[in-house]
């Protein structure tokens, strides 16, 4: 039974994870490290820069919202499944699904705040620049 299970849970994370992955891998993200990432923000003048730094927290908030959707059309799956809604399913993949759900749109929610702090900083910046 324990054998069915993680191999229907194996096949429906797989399926979901890369009909998911489709629109996150067709962003058009910046990679910055973190150092660069920390030099940009300590280092940020101009409206440019803050449009950068900005673009960069709008794109990792739609990543982290398309990787909360994965955990949620899980855990609706799971949920919906008589063989995997059961206290030891609970235990261990639903909660970890609503978990990372909750924890990856928080994440968004952050990052889309970073990102229109920043805006507010580029527009401040081109007004000062003028």
């Amino acid at each position: 039974m324990f054998r069915n299970l993680f191999i229907v849970s194996a096949v429906l994370f797989a399926a979901l994870f890369v009909s998911a992955q489709t629109p996150v891998s067709q962003l058009a993200t910046e990679h910055l490290s973190a150092k660069q990432l920390n030099a940009l923000v300590a280092n940020a003048k101009t409206s440019a820069d803050h449009e950068r730094i900005a673009n960069y927290y709008e794109l990792k908030a739609q990543e982290y919202r398309a990787q909360a959707q994965v955990h949620a059309k899980m855990l609706a799956e799971f949920m919906a499944n008589s063989a995997t809604n059961n206290d030891k399913a609970h235990f261990g993949t639903v909660n970890h699904c609503d978990f990372l759900f909750k924890s990856l749109t928080r994440r968004a929610q952050d990052a889309d705040r970073l990102a229109r702090d920043q805006e507010r900083l580029a527009q401040v910046a081109s007004t000062e620049g003028q």
